[in-house]
Order: C-alpha cells, then structure tokens, then sequence
C-alpha cells in the first residue's frame, strides 16, 4: 500500500515512521470486503509526498462526506416511501405542473425529462437561503432497465450534507428518508426464496466523495507529481480554470475507470464558490483570515469501494491525503438559520401530527415540562 514517493530521510524519521501504518489499515484492513482493489496498482497514481502530507495536516479544514450515489432495484415500494415520509401526493406530471410543494417542510419536487426517462429533484427552501438542490431520483426506461439491471438512481448531493443542521431542525424527514436508503444498501436479506437464493439488498451504494479542504493554494505539482497515471492508462489529467497570475490551472481533475475504482479532484474552492454564487454554503470561506484560501481535494469512491463503510472510506482518505486516519478534527462553521416563530410553529405543528396529538396538546405538555424544569433550577 505504501506506494508513496519517501526520500531516505523521511523513511528515518522517527514521526514518519509512526505515521506509516495507520491502525485501520493494520487492524481492520483483513475485514475489507474489497482489499485487494484498496491495494491494487489503479491507486498507485496518487503519489503526494510525506511533507506535502504534513503540509495538508497542519492546515486542515475538514474532511466530509460530499456526495452519495445509490441505485435501486425496485423502484415501486422507494418511490411510495418518498412521497409518504416528504409528504408529496405522487402525482407530477408534465403536462400541467411539473413542480409540487410542501411548504409544511419547505420543500419543492420538480420532474423533468432526461435521456434515461425522467427524474426527480427535490429541493430544500429555506427562507433563509436560496433554494438548495439536495437530492435527485433518476427513472430509468425498459431499455435501460435490461441494460443497466437496476430502476433507479438516487444521489444526495453536497449541499444536503452541508446544510444537514438545518434540515434536520426544519425538514427531518429528508434525513429520515436517506436513512431508509442508507439502511436499504447495507443490510443483506439473509431469507432465501424457493430457488435457494439470496434476495438483493433493496439499494447499492456506488459512489462516495470524500471532501478534503486545506488552507492553502493548489499547487501545480498536482499536474506534474502528485498525480502520475499509470503508463498504460487511457486516461489523462484534466485541467481548467488556469490563473495567468499564479500561472496554474485551478481545477485539476483524474477519474481512471471510476465504473470500478477511484479519482480524484482538485481544486481552488474561494473561485469554485464564488464562479457557483455559494458564499451562504459556506459563511467562512474567502472571508475569514484563516479561511481567505482554501483547496478542496475530493476522492471519488466508485462502485465496490463506493460499498465499504463510509467510516473506512473517510479512513482511507485521510491515510491517502493526509497519512493519517486518526486526526482528530476541528467542527467548521455551518450555515445556521435564524430564529422565526412561524418556523417553529410548523415544526411542533409537524411533531403533533406524526405522534396523533394536537398541536395545543403538545404545547401545553412543552410549557408543563418547561415550568417543571424551571421550578428545579430554582432549588
């Protein structure tokens, strides 16, 4: 596995060498379903030298979950599941309206056409922020359904990680729903039909991006050291953005064969937020002193490794990015949503409802329980 590039002071030095074996790869590595694709030569074109590493260790933001994408294999019971726990009535169409609310959860589901059939993207709207894209159902047709063996696919993007607090104060369900899936792709049906055969999981987890933010620039040894494809690799770097000042692309990018493996992006997160308009995604960022530059590194997980725990796959991107899979890390700032009376008022209205109470109800057992604590303090 350690296919990184060390000079023989590095190799003796007494902290590298503690670093050189993080302990989940020595203790939990043999549980890896996978482990012969984690050491295989397709991860050996990322090649970040120990000081650099060091370098990302001393200036790191944070490392995040990203992106989740799952397929399904029934879409029937999921899609029923969905309108149910968002409170949509299933009936979109495009003939009419191709857009349905729920403003009890500030949420809004939009369908639209796409070379596969058609899909789903639901929205978060807060009236604090912009609508936010959080997550997105693609339908297949018959064709692709023979094709590609699976109805669906689900994919939770970025924003719904970052504005997770707020969701879970404003909108739980949406939490509640990606549980579901979450727990669908996870847990194996151990009951065997007639045929002596064992039932798939209801969803497979296929794609997991892991965020690495660091303060401090991209560097153009991205292009000429970090990332060397293997020779016989059909793959190149891709590389935007260029900076005529600096002289450096600011977004490097290499997906080899990510059906099966891994890859990575690279890039200046300050132009990325402000090219996106997404400064309210991220309140710090270019604005603060230790966050006025910030580079993002995202590892692409995809398919069998997409499928190992999501605690092992953050592990292993930090073993990669950072030679460290036990740094312990500082809570960034998140977007928060400010107090608002009707906010609340829907949120114990929506409480009520799903435990068979009503609203007066549960709001006289809250002012209860608050006086009767009240009363205890002052003893």
């Amino acid at each position: 596995m350690r296919n990184l590039n060390h000079s023989k002071n590095e190799k003796n030095d007494p902290q590298n060498s503690q670093k050189s074996s993080p302990n989940f790869l020595r203790e939990n590595g043999s549980n890896f379903s996978t482990k012969t694709r984690w050491n295989s030569r397709t991860l050996e074109w990322l090649k970040i030298p120990t000081k650099k590493q060091k370098e990302f260790r001393d200036n790191l933001i944070s490392v995040e979950v990203d992106y989740l994408q799952y397929t399904c294999y029934k879409i029937s019971k999921p899609l029923i599941h969905l309108n149910d726990t968002l409170g949509f009535n299933g009936e979109i169409d495009l003939d009419n309206s191709n857009i349905a609310y729920n403003y009890n959860l500030n949420l809004a589901m939009e369908r639209r056409d796409t070379k596969k059939w058609y899909a789903y993207s639901i929205s978060f709207m807060s009236p604090w922020f912009p609508p936010i894209p959080v997550i997105n159902i693609e339908v297949y047709n018959q064709d692709k359904v023979k094709l590609l063996k699976t109805e669906w696919k689900i994919v939770f993007y970025g924003a719904y990680f970052v504005f997770r607090d707020i969701i879970a104060e404003e909108a739980p369900e949406i939490i509640r729903f990606h549980n579901m899936v979450e727990l669908g792709s996870i847990v194996s049906v151990n009951k065997k039909d007639s045929r002596n055969q064992t039932e798939k999981p209801l969803f497979k987890r296929t794609r997991v991006d892991i965020a690495t933010d660091v303060a401090i620039p991209v560097s153009k040894k991205w292009l000429t050291k970090y990332i060397q494809p293997h020779k016989n690799s059909k793959h190149a770097i891709r590389h935007y953005n260029y900076d005529p000042i600096t002289e450096i692309f600011q977004s490097v990018a290499y997906i080899p064969r990510l059906t099966q493996w891994m890859g990575i992006r690279v890039y200046n997160k300050i132009l990325d937020i402000s090219n996106k308009m997404k400064q309210a995604w991220y309140p710090t960022y270019g604005l603060d002193k230790e966050h006025k530059i910030v580079t993002r590194i995202e590892l692409v997980f995809a398919w069998d490794l997409a499928q190992e725990k999501i605690e092992n796959i953050i592990q292993f991107a930090k073993y990669r990015i950072l030679w460290d899979s036990e740094i312990k890390l500082k809570r960034k700032t998140r977007p928060k949503s400010q107090y608002n009376e009707l906010t609340a008022y829907e949120y114990f209205k929506r409480y009520a409802k799903n435990h068979g109470k009503t609203l007066r109800e549960v709001l006289n057992d809250v002012n209860a329980l608050c006086i009767q604590e009240e009363n205890k303090d002052q003893y």
